[in-house]
Formats: C-alpha cells, structure tokens, sequence
C-alpha cells in the first residue's frame, strides 16, 4: 500500500507540473520589461520620504531623517556589525539592480552590492547580498526556513515588524543604496564588501503616483487591478492575470511577527502575505503551526527549480502577463518593485462577500481559501512619521484585589520598544512589544498593595515617562511559585529552570520522570528582590515533569505549582530506505527522489534534500513517513550527487552521507 500511494502521489505531482509547463510555454515570453499597462508605474518620478543612516559597527547607530540628512531620530543599533558580502543570493536577487533595495520585508531587508553569473545552477545569475535583520533572528534556528545573511549580514536590536522593517520607515524594492564618506554620498560600490565603521545611507523614495489598492481576482484568469482616487475621482485599470489561484495556507518564515493581514515581504519575485498573528516568544520558541500565511508569484519565477511546488501545492498564487506574448512581471512596479511595503494591510472577499480582514490561519492547511475570491492590498495614503519622543505606555487596567500572586499583565506601546514594568519601584520585568504595539506578561504581587507603573525604552536606548499607576492588593494567602515553561523538547539533559515567588522565599524544585517513575529534588534555591529564581536541573531521557514549593519568610510553606512538563530527547532520526541509493543507476530522468524517516522521540520538523548541490523544495507524507521531492527538468545521463537531512523537534539531526554528498547515476538513453 506503502508502494503504491508513493506511485500515486508521483503521477499527480508530474501531471501537475505538465500541465504547469503548457502555462508556462503560451502564458508570457521573457520577464523583467514592463508592459504597457504598467510603463506608468515603472516611469513615475519618486520623492525622497526618509532616508535611513545605519554604521556598521558593534553599537553603531541606526537612525532616520525627514529633512535629507540635515537631522537624524535614533531609532536602533547595531547588534554584529557585517564582515563579507555573500555571493549566494536567493533566485530572484538575479533579477534586481546591483547598488538597491533588493527586498523589503518584516525580517530583513536585503542589498544586492553585485551580481554573481558564475553559478550553473542559476543560468540568470544571482545576486551578491548584503542583509540587515532584526533581533530576533540573530542566532536563527538550524530549521529555519528561509534565505539566512549570517556574517554578511547587519544584525540590529530592532525587533521585527517595526521601524525601519515595517511601514513607518522600510525600504521599497529598488531604493537607491550608498555609502557616506567625508560627509558625502557615494555610489554603494559594485561587490561591496563591508567595513568596520562603514556608514550606509538607504534613500527611501516614493512614486508620485501611488495607488490606493491592488485587486486580485482570486481565480484562473481572474484580473488583476490598480486603483487610483483624486479627490472624489476613482480610476481602476487591468494590469495582470491570475494564471493559478491560492487556495490554501502555508508555514512561510518571518510570518511569526508580522502580524495578521499583513504584507510580510516584498521583492522581485514575491509578494508574502502573514495569516498569523504576532509571536509573543523566540524564535526557537516557535512551533511549526505558529506561522502561516500565503505568497503571489510571478509566473516566471514559479519555474525556478526552488519553487517546483508552487504549481501543485495551494499556498500559492501565480500571476502573468494580460497579453501571453508579454514579459513576465518579475522586478517589475508596482507589484515587484518601487511600491510595496511590509505591514501594508490586506483585506479579502469570502464568496464574493463583504472586505474584511484574513482569519487567523497557522500551519499548514491546504483548502483554508478556497472560498475567497478576492485580495485587496492597501497603499497608505499619508506618510505616518515616528515620535520625536518616545511615548508613555499604557497599562490596560487589573482587579483592585487578588488572592493569586502571579497576574498578567498587557497594555500598549510604540511598536518595538521594550516596556519595564515596575512594582513598588522595583523592575520586575521587561516586556516586548510586538508589531501591534501590545505587550503582555506576568508579574509576582508581594502580599498587600503593589504599586505597577512602566515605562518604555525604544531600540536606540531612549526612554519615555512613567506610565499612570495601578494598584492591586494581595491578600493574605500562601501562593504556590510560577514556573517559566522552558524549551520542550530538548536535547540537552541539563537545562536552567526558571520563575517567580515571592521575594526572599525558599523554593524546592521535585522533577518526576514518567519514563522511569524516578523522582529528584533541587533544594534551597532563594528567591531575589524581584521574586526570581533559577536552578540547573538534570534531566532523565522521556518525560520530566517540575513542580516547585516555596517557604516563605514567615515560615509558611506554600502549595506545590502547577506543574511543566519538559522532553529530553537525545536519539537522532533514522534516515533509510534512499531513492536513488548510493551508486544506484536509474531509467528515468525525472525521479521521485524519497527517503524514509523515523523518529521515535519529539518527531522530525525539518527536511532538506539536496540535488547536484542545490536545495530542492521538500514534501514530508507524515502517514507515511517519507520525505520526497519530484524532480519536474529533466536530469542529464551521467553522475548526479544527492543528501538527505532530517531535524527533530529536540534539535537532533541526521544527514546521509554524513559529509558531502553521495553518487547515483542517470541511464543514459532515456
């Protein structure tokens, strides 16, 4: 059975990508060249809005002007300053302009500083990149899905989503990159490879002709439509088809702080779109089914060999040209280039219904859109600028009394900045705000009346007044601790516990492991002035489960916690069962490259095959446990080199071979 749903599955995907080509050959001629429909967009004069200074150095300053330089706003710093450029751009930096904005997005900006026409595997070239990114993907997990700058990359404190990585202040694909030196601006060098105390300066410009919105008719052929208004005066024009409609939700990196609605990305061949709502946690935090959203291709990128799934999966769009003997729009206004930002708003039509914001969808669902049938972005139609002084949180309010010391606490905030929550004059906790501007925690009330006020610090250390205080009482009642919940599972068998009681107490953690029905104590671990404690705690292989108990100063001897339950798993997944095995030689050029997976620890989240040296899009049968890739061109008689990869939950990985790659072989003939 195992056998024939494999065979089953083959013939479907290359009858997909058949019918995939047939589009493809009669759908557009070329890319990259604006049609007429769209030679206005392309040709629209564009006025300065900000520009945004970055110094590449440890601590370097990121700042913003609205008068071309004369003032600056701090806005954020430098984290790891970059190093290197990196000639390995994802597909489509090939077709944006060396010394530009290639992409715009909440979780990164990309610079192309050249052009690579070296590499086989990209006949177009690629480009050679240089990235600013937000904090939180400073140290990305091995799983991490999307293009990654490591040391060619500006690494920031500005979270995700905000300023400079949101619509306040991002790039737009195509905005001109320099360098300052001696006061003036210089062309961005062509292989630009970064220095310390390098200045850049991105000139964020935007068309005079800006649109209201952009329509997708959300079916094959349906229109794609730019809507202008002058005063009372609206006019619509056609400037794309839909070839393939989206129909379901995917898991699409950066998705996790975007905020629900919302364009994630923008570059010159994508348009992403986040479902999800905003991650409160890190990035290793980060499920799976914590991301979600959508994107909209341009028919031409859709056949490069990394997007071979975009023509049988649903979580993808593809558009073209209006006329099939036109170029595909791939880097071209106002989809791909010089209008979109991320964190523009995204409205939907359900069955022809009423606009409305996109539902919540995370993971992975294949049919979650089916019924929509239309995609509104929506163009800011005034500039917001940010504050020159930072604003004072609010605190949204709390009971005046409680018999449970651990509360939560949420309010608003600057989008970005940190808020310090402080009860009875002590800093308790810091608090981050999302792209919302919401932040949400926990704090521990001493028993009483507590006094909560906060403040908030934005990226580049400025701090704002004092929020308006709340007051809550304690009641006198022994409160049980509270336990942070840690990385589950993990890898590591000695990992930090973590929480809250209150201050000056005694805590005793008991671990309980379900597998061996073992039971260990940690003792005698002291609470500080802000109510926190921590304590190593050694984990046995299986299920551990923590609680803690406190003994207060009084003497009184609180309840136990609730409990958390924490995964050691250590065993890597087994990878078996090769198609093509090493040294095996084939009859067919496109195989249904597969491997068999199992783990019977947390479970495998993260799957890589690599082909002739490239990374190929990856599909994982969890009924199954097997993980394939159907190759759609045609492979050349002679040797091919193949690695599979696995990753589990806990962090263990396998890779076959251990190093390199292995060798099979294409029967020649066929």
């Amino acid at each position: 059975m195992k056998r024939l749903f494999t065979l089953v599955l083959m013939v479907l995907l290359i009858v997909g990508m058949l019918l995939s080509k047939v589009v493809a050959e009669e759908g557009y001629k070329g890319y990259g060249e604006p049609t007429p429909e769209v030679m206005p967009e392309n040709k629209s004069h564009a006025e300065d809005i900000h520009w945004i200074r970055i110094m590449n150095d440890f601590n370097g300053a990121i700042e913003v002007s609205y008068d071309k330089g004369r003032s600056w706003i701090p806005v954020g710093k430098v984290v790891q300053p970059a190093v290197r450029n990196n000639p390995n751009g994802y597909r489509a930096s090939g077709w944006a302009k060396v010394g530009q904005v290639a992409a715009s997005a909440t979780n990164a900006i990309h610079i192309k500083v050249g052009h690579n026409d070296q590499d086989p595997a990209f006949p177009e070239g690629r480009g050679v990149m240089v990235s600013i990114l937000p904090e939180e993907f400073f140290s990305p997990p091995p799983n991490y899905g999307s293009y990654t700058a490591a040391d060619s990359g500006i690494w920031t404190n500005i979270p995700s989503g905000t300023y400079i990585f949101s619509k306040e202040l991002a790039p737009f694909v195509g905005n001109e990159v320099y360098l300052e030196r001696d006061g003036k601006l210089v062309s961005l060098p062509e292989n630009w490879v970064p220095a310390p105390k390098d200045v850049l300066v991105i000139k964020v410009k935007k068309p005079v002709l800006y649109p209201r919105e952009i329509i997708f008719e959300n079916r094959i052929d349906g229109k794609v439509e730019i809507v202008y208004q002058e005063g009372r005066t609206i006019r619509t024009k056609t400037i794309a088809r839909v070839i393939k409609p989206v129909e379901g939700v995917g898991r699409f990196e950066g998705t996790l702080y975007t905020g629900l609605s919302k364009v994630r990305a923008n570059h010159t061949g994508v348009i992403c779109i986040s479902t999800a709502p905003v991650f409160r946690g890190t990035l290793d935090q980060a499920g799976e089914n914590d991301k979600g959203g959508f994107q909209i291709l341009p028919v031409h990128h859709s056949f490069s060999p990394e997007m071979g799934n975009a023509w049988v999966l649903t979580q993808w769009m593809i558009i073209g040209p209006l006329d099939e003997n036109s170029p595909s729009p791939d880097g071209v206004a106002p989809l791909f280039s010089r209008y979109l930002r991320p964190r523009y708003d995204v409205e939907v039509r359900f069955n022809n219904g009423l606009w409305e914001p996109l539902p919540a969808l995370t993971g992975r669902q294949d049919e979650a859109l089916k019924d929509m049938t239309h995609v509104k972005i929506l163009f800011p139609q005034v500039e917001q600028k940010i504050p020159v002084d930072i604003p004072i949180p609010t605190i949204n309010s709390i009971p005046e009394s409680s018999k449970e010391a651990n509360i939560s606490i949420s309010g608003e905030s600057y989008p970005g900045t940190k808020v310090e929550i402080y009860v009875n004059g002590i800093k308790q906790k810091e608090a981050k705000t999302g792209s919302d501007g919401i932040f949400i925690d926990n704090i521990v009330l001493s028993r009483g009346e507590n006094i909560i006020q906060a403040r908030a610090v934005d990226p580049a250390g400025r701090v704002s007044e004092f929020s308006a205080e709340r007051k809550v009482i304690l009641e006198n009642v022994p409160q049980p601790p509270i336990l942070d919940i840690p990385k589950s599972p993990t890898n590591y068998p000695i990992i930090n516990v973590s929480g809250r009681a209150e201050p000056g107490s005694i805590i005793t953690l008991t671990i309980y492991n379900e597998n061996t029905a073992e039971t260990t104590k940690v003792t005698d671990i002291r609470a500080n002035e802000e109510g926190i404690f921590s304590s190593q705690v050694y984990l046995l292989e299986g299920v551990n489960v923590i609680t803690a108990e406190a003994i207060y100063s009084d003497g009184t001897k609180s309840l136990p916690s609730s409990p958390i339950r924490v995964i050691l798993d250590t065993i890597p997944p087994i990878i078996s069962d090769m198609y093509p095995a090493e040294g095996e030689v084939i009859n067919t050029t496109t195989p249904l490259i597969s491997a068999r997976v199992y783990d019977e620890g947390s479970g495998p989240v993260y799957f890589a095959i690599k082909l002739d040296g490239v990374s190929r899009p990856v599909t994982y049968d969890s009924k199954n446990n097997i993980m394939f890739y159907q190759v759609t061109s045609p492979l050349a008689p002679g040797p091919h080199t193949l690695a599979f990869y696995v990753k589990d939950a806990a962090g263990n990985s396998t890779r076959v071979p251990q190093i390199g790659e292995y060798v099979f072989y294409v029967e020649s003939g066929n």
